[in-house]
């Protein structure tokens, strides 16, 4: 399973749009994926931002083979910390680009 990773806060419904967008690609083409972006839209504010990251990064640990950083991923600190998380823990790092979409199709598509 691979982590969506990229800006949530600010303006999370379409910071959101943009990962269900991803999520969808990638689904179609094979690929396993888990959106925090949508995990964390109906839930209630009371969840504090380091309890999410916590729970984010123990789902990137236990559960994921590697993250995928969503376009303006480097205006999100705590995708910034996910993809340090993933470089520590030597997992697949795929960076969405104009490319991307036929790479990913190549190389992990189930068979």
């Amino acid at each position: 399973m691979f982590y969506l990773a990229g800006k949530i806060s600010g303006f999370q419904l379409w910071n959101t749009i943009i990962a269900f967008y991803w999520y969808r690609k990638l689904l179609k083409i094979g690929m396993w994926v888990y959106s925090p972006h949508m995990a964390s839209l109906f839930v209630s504010d009371t969840t504090g931002y380091e309890e999410w990251m916590a729970r984010d990064f123990k789902i990137i640990t236990d559960m994921c083979e590697g993250v995928v950083m969503l376009p303006n991923w480097e205006r999100s600190p705590g995708a910034m910390r996910e993809l340090e998380l993933a470089k520590k823990w030597n997992l697949d790092i795929i960076y969405i680009n104009k490319d991307i979409y036929r790479i990913l199709k190549k190389n992990y598509v189930k068979k």
